[in-house]
Parts: C-alpha cells; structure tokens; sequence
C-alpha cells in the first residue's frame, strides 16, 4: 500500500476490532487516534481502503460495520474460562 495514511488507519482498524471482540470503530475515532483532522478526510481513505479491496464497509443504517476482508474475529474461552477475542483468517 503506498499512501502511508492508509496503512495507518488500516492498521489502526485491525488492532482496534482485534481489541474490542470485532467490534468497529467510529469515523471520529478513527481520526481522533489517527491525528487525522475531519472525518471527511477519514471517510476519503476509508473509500481508498475500500477501492483497493482490502475493508468492506456495510450499509446497515443503524450503524455502520467495517469488516476487513479475509479476517475474522471469534470469541474463544481462554484456560480460565472467560472469553476473549481471536482473529482468525477465513
């Protein structure tokens, strides 16, 4: 991936549903942990992400899920018995 913002925030995307059991990050935190400054210009490399294959973004109206293609985020039980969160490649 060449534009290195991209990168940042595609990054930035991985580490945060691997942390938060798959769940997406807002726009505005995308920028506010990006140092990106609008969520305009968050929405422009989300679009790039997206041309270039490497996230799908839904549509669902009530929120919107960014899903990274070719990984997956399961709950799994660690040796204690909570759970906890795994990316997984499908």
């Amino acid at each position: 991936m060449s534009d290195n913002k991209s990168e940042i925030v595609y990054r930035y995307i991985i580490s945060y549903k691997t942390k938060h059991d798959g769940n997406s990050p807002s726009i505005r935190l995308i920028a506010r942990d990006c140092h990106i400054s609008s969520t305009s210009l968050v929405a422009y490399y989300l679009d790039k992400l997206v041309s270039k294959g490497m996230i799908e973004i839904s549509d669902d109206t009530e929120s919107h899920k960014i899903m990274v293609k070719g990984g997956c985020w399961r709950m799994s039980m660690n040796p204690s018995g909570h759970c906890q969160s795994s990316k997984g490649d499908d």
